[in-house]
């Protein structure tokens, strides 16, 4: 199970009732090309690649033609993400054809929730096996075993992050630090 807040553990638990000889679920994994950003869920299975952004919105959620609204707020931002999600995803899984790598943005909710924003797909926890379960089939299993490995070893192999800096500063007596670091890094 993801680790992390409650709403991701909620979601990781909804996907692990698919059935792991049919489908692979990476949690938690980097975005690649960006350092530390992260993906929260891969999954692969016979309807192909999906890259799932998890969200915990409270209010109504709805989706009307292409928009996204949260309280009847447009969260264009939230689409763009998820997709931009889905792409960089589908440039790393060189072995299947990107077309068949989804972005899914699903909602952390009991209700049912499902449609299209632009390509990206909205859902909830209520309808997330129901939509993956129900698309049609675009990969062998030779595929997905392939395309599995292939994303474990690009989206695990995180880039350092690098190790946090501590400074110790002496500052002069009769100076306050803020004013005499200002001075130290404009020289």
């Amino acid at each position: 199970m993801a680790s992390g807040p409650a709403w991701m553990e909620a979601t990781a638990a909804t996907l692990a009732a698919l059935a792991p000889e049919e489908w692979t679920v990476l949690h938690d994994v980097r975005w690649p090309g960006r350092g530390c950003a992260n993906v929260d869920h891969v999954v692969i299975g016979p309807s192909g690649v999906f890259v799932i952004d998890v969200r915990a919105w409270d209010g109504r959620i709805s989706v009307r033609g292409d928009e996204l609204r949260q309280n009847g707020r447009v969260r264009e931002m939230a689409v763009v993400g998820a997709a931009e999600a889905a792409q960089q995803v589908a440039r790393v899984a060189g072995s299947v054809d990107p077309r068949h790598v989804k972005p899914v943005l699903c909602f952390v909710r009991d209700e049912q929730l499902v449609g299209w924003t632009y390509d990206v797909l909205v859902c909830s926890t209520a309808t997330l096996l129901t939509m993956l379960l129900s698309r049609p089939t675009v990969l062998t299993p030779v595929q997905r075993g392939k395309v599995a490995l292939e994303l474990d070893a690009s989206l695990r192999t995180a880039t350092p992050r690098p190790a946090p800096v501590s400074v110790s500063v002496s500052v002069p007596p009769g100076r306050t630090a803020s004013g005499w670091l200002s001075g130290v890094f404009a020289r």
